[in-house]
């Protein structure tokens, strides 16, 4: 998948993300793979759970080629509990949070590193957190890079976040 960027050298001294991975690889879309039209929610909600967002997510993933033994390297991530409506609930392919897009193990601690393009033209990207500044709006990542807000009804670029290989399983595929 020469469309993912392995952040695994990046993460932290004791090999697991965030969210509790232990020894799985984290891996980001290098560049989005929309264009603006992706609608977070045509209805208006803030909400990832439900989302058109977690839709074109779950889409994406399903769309990928891959075999069974691939599938089974991606482990799904639940931050339900922590998060509530904006977290993960099984999702293995998704939008990252607000403190997932401004983590340095991540490899995107400054606005630079978080930059996406597609088609050779820079673009704002949905990350999955309710916005801080407008109501009833979502966090993205402008095209400085810097994280803003955008209402969720607005058309903006896909960058399939997150995924996790579990390491074992990777490596025996």
């Amino acid at each position: 998948m020469e469309m993912l960027r392995d952040f695994h050298d990046e993460l932290s001294n004791n090999n697991h993300d965030t969210i509790g991975n232990r020894d799985a690889l984290f891996l980001m879309s290098e560049d989005a793979q929309t264009g603006q039209s992706v609608s977070f929610s045509s209805s208006g909600s803030t909400d990832y759970q439900g989302s058109e967002a977690q839709q074109w997510c779950t889409n994406f993933y399903e769309s990928l080629v891959l075999s069974n033994s691939e599938r089974s390297a991606i482990a799904s991530v639940d931050t339900s509990i922590r998060e509530n409506k904006n977290g993960l609930n099984g999702d293995k392919i998704f939008f990252l949070s607000k403190a997932e897009a401004t983590n340095s193990d991540y490899g995107l601690g400054s606005s630079s590193s978080k930059i996406a393009t597609y088609q050779d033209e820079i673009v704002d990207w949905w990350l999955r957190s309710t916005g801080s500044s407008l109501l009833d709006s979502v966090s993205k990542v402008n095209h400085w890079g810097e994280i803003g807000d955008s209402y969720s009804n607005v058309s903006l670029a896909a960058r399939p976040a997150d995924i996790r290989l579990r390491l074992p399983q990777a490596l025996m595929s």
